[in-house]
């Protein structure tokens, strides 16, 4: 009976540390490192209509693309990206940063349509919790992602 007893809070805390991989459970914003810096680093937001936007890190100041923006589903642990739109600097010119660092000043910020969309699938299993840093974890193709909000909307 003890045995019994073990085995089922073992498997309750298992259960409970890994979330089925739903829409629900996706949406918010997912950003590549853990902690918070100066900025945000690459990210994911996923709104509950089914949009999505990857953000590049706010800390390369020399990236021209900046973002894409497409809608995704989740079906059977695959979230499906379909990109159908490119925001990029265009123009400007490089110049010496407030931080000893090169910046592009003057550039234009262009939306360009993807026709066709780019398609892109990912198996998703399960997402989980970080125990280290109390958020929650998913891949995406080979890339770990943390929550840091559940509202989509509150991306700075």
């Amino acid at each position: 009976m003890k045995n019994i007893i073990i085995y089922l809070i073992v498997l309750t805390s298992f259960a409970c540390a890994k979330k089925e991989t739903t829409k629900e459970v996706v949406v918010g914003i997912w950003q590549k490192s853990p902690v918070m810096a100066s900025g945000w680093v690459q990210s994911y937001t996923f709104f509950p209509d089914g949009k999505f936007i990857y953000r590049k890190s706010q800390g390369d100041q020399l990236d021209r693309e900046l973002s894409s923006e497409g809608i995704f589903k989740i079906s059977n642990d695959t979230l499906t990206l379909e990109t159908q739109l490119l925001v990029k600097l265009e123009g400007g010119q490089i110049v010496n940063g407030p931080f000893d660092d090169k910046v592009i000043e003057g550039a234009k910020e262009t939306q360009t349509l993807i026709k066709p969309a780019t398609i892109e699938k990912f198996f998703l299993p399960k997402i989980e919790l970080d125990e280290n840093f109390q958020k929650l974890k998913m891949e995406i193709g080979e890339t770990t992602f943390w929550k840091f909000r559940d509202n989509p909307n509150e991306y700075e």
